[in-house]
């Protein structure tokens, strides 16, 4: 698949809704060509890999799955090797769907990614040392686009229960955290 079909599997998998063209026009960074997102969906929808009704499209379940599962992989390998891409350019959880979509989400792909990123380090202080980590990569090495990088950092942070308190997130910004509201509005 090019990379602009790659993109769109990937944001289709995280939405995991039927979802219109400005949705994606929206969220995909960096940005795609209006022409070249209708040719990529022209062509992912020609090969059936994905379905479209009424000008919004999906993933077809099975195809949902593998996806998804191999976002999380590519995220996982990133995240360990502090070489972050994609975890700068997807959302792992939506500010602007509905609750039980950001339910959704939060259990399909960052509890799965939490939960792989956890099993990597023995100890909480490696743990919490490697998140420091990351975001110095997030302010040392800034996205040529608005990224969503800061803002996965905390809900990924959060989902693990790692205590922020002393993380310096001046000169990000932060996009698409809504874990945080979520969870101290209870």
């Amino acid at each position: 698949l090019s990379e602009p079909e790659q993109t769109i599997l990937y944001w289709l998998a995280i939405k995991r809704e039927w979802t219109t063209v400005s949705t994606l026009v929206a969220d995909i960074v960096p940005t795609l060509t209006r022409i070249t997102l209708l040719e990529s969906l022209e062509s992912l929808t020609w090969r059936a890999l994905i379905e479209q009704q009424s000008g919004q499209y999906t993933l077809q379940p099975v195809l949902m799955e593998y996806v998804t599962d191999r976002l999380i992989q590519q995220l996982t390998t990133e995240l360990l090797s502090l070489d972050i891409v994609l975890f700068r350019q997807y959302a792992l959880l939506k500010t602007t769907v509905l609750n039980y979509i950001g339910e959704s989400q939060r259990r399909i792909v960052l509890a799965p990614l939490a939960k792989r990123i956890q099993a990597s380090f023995h100890n909480p202080q490696a743990l919490q040392q490697h998140f420091q980590n990351l975001l110095q990569q997030l302010r040392d090495r800034p996205s040529t686009f608005f990224s969503y990088g800061a803002g996965n950092l905390i809900n990924l942070a959060l989902q693990l229960q790692l205590d922020l308190t002393g993380y310096d997130f001046s000169y990000c910004k932060i996009r698409n955290s809504n874990y945080i509201s979520s969870r101290h509005s209870k």
